[in-house]
């Protein structure tokens, strides 16, 4: 259908679509397709979307570092092209976040919004701006943990175990960002400080574990 090797993709006449990488697979269902986690971003994914288009709607796996509004604005069909936040792991978070575009047909989103509820989750519609709600609310806590940190008020332990015990949170704020690796953390933080301000810059002491290898969970090292 016209979707080249350069975003690793293959297509039959099926219209059964397979992404050749790491990242995800993409389901289709006749002439409509769900993105739910797509390895690109701009402006290979806005290219890929700009192909696509011609052939599928689109929901885009969305990042909170893609913006759903230019991913729309790039295909043919942007009344089509709808963004899903999900969150890590996908399976066990109960948690869509879904973004429209300007030009997103209200039907569509009412129809993603009941597909979502038919996976036995909860969709929040938020707006196409960094960070998205929980991503935006969540670094900056991640970031001021480490500024906390740096500045001797507790241990990284008691830090976090002041955030599960005192908030009712179920992992501390340094614990997460282990988990959810120490290099994407910093490239997070920088994006939206590049977006959002400084009080997003990435603290120092990120910067000194991700510059020595120490990455969280994966490499065993971390906060």
């Amino acid at each position: 259908v016209g979707l080249d090797a350069r975003y690793g993709v293959t297509a039959g006449l099926n219209l059964d679509v397979t992404i050749n990488t790491d990242f995800a697979q993409v389901e289709v269902d006749d002439q409509q397709v769900n993105l739910t986690r797509f390895g690109l971003f701009f402006p290979e994914k806005r290219d890929f979307f700009l192909e696509a288009s011609n052939f599928f709607t689109m929901g885009t796996g969305a990042s909170f570092m893609n913006n759903v509004a230019a991913l729309a604005a790039a295909t043919s069909r942007p009344e089509r092209v709808l963004g899903l936040h999900f969150f890590n792991p996908p399976p066990a978070m109960p948690l869509v976040e879904v973004v429209a575009a300007p030009a997103t047909d209200a039907g569509l989103l009412a129809d993603v919004r009941a597909w979502v509820a038919g996976l036995g989750k909860t969709a929040i519609q938020v707006a196409n701006l960094p960070g998205f709600a929980v991503n935006r609310v969540l670094f900056a806590m991640i970031c001021e943990a480490i500024r906390a940190l740096e500045d001797g008020v507790a241990p990284a332990a008691d830090l976090d175990r002041a955030l599960r015990l005192g908030a009712s949170h179920p992992i501390g704020p340094l614990a997460l960002a282990d988990f959810v690796g120490l290099d994407v953390t910093l490239d997070l933080l920088a994006s939206l400080s590049a977006r959002l301000g400084t009080r997003y810059d990435p603290p120092a002491r990120l910067r000194e574990l991700v510059a020595r290898g120490h990455l969280g969970r994966k490499t065993g090292r971390g906060f």
